[in-house]
């Protein structure tokens, strides 16, 4: 794990009021926000931080019914907010990932990734409540 994901996550842990935020053993730092948002950081070899909200938890056996609406909305996630939906096997649940490169990584940034993967799960549940999904 990058030495400057860690730098950068306990940076931006001081400016939310958690100064003690940092990457477990596995290079993993999950939270909740407004006990609504799960938000998980993966600190990757590579230079990475993977970013994802969870959208909807949901079984294997009951994703097929999301499943089209969420999938056909990819390409629009992807080019406004950078933002890619998959479903997570382990931990059943669709969830909205989006890559940080380390290069030119501030606080900020990860600040307005968070408050873009927030927006959009609200947006994207609010349509599938309509849709009665």
């Amino acid at each position: 794990m990058s030495l400057r994901a860690n730098i950068i996550l306990k940076e931006f842990g001081i400016t939310q009021g958690v100064p003690d935020m940092k990457f477990n053993e596995d290079g993993i730092c999950s939270f909740l926000i407004d006990e609504e948002y799960d938000i998980t950081l993966i600190a990757d070899s590579d230079e990475k931080i993977y970013m994802y909200g969870v959208l909807a938890n949901t079984t294997i056996e009951d994703a097929h019914k999301q499943a089209l609406v969420l999938i056909s909305a990819n390409t629009y996630l992807f080019s406004s907010a950078e933002l890619v939906c998959c479903y997570e096997s382990q931990a059943q649940a669709f969830i909205l990932m989006k890559v940080l490169n380390l290069d030119n990584l501030t606080t900020n940034i990860i600040e307005e990734s968070i408050d873009k993967i927030i927006d959009t799960i609200k947006n994207v549940r609010s349509t599938l409540v309509e849709l009665e999904l």
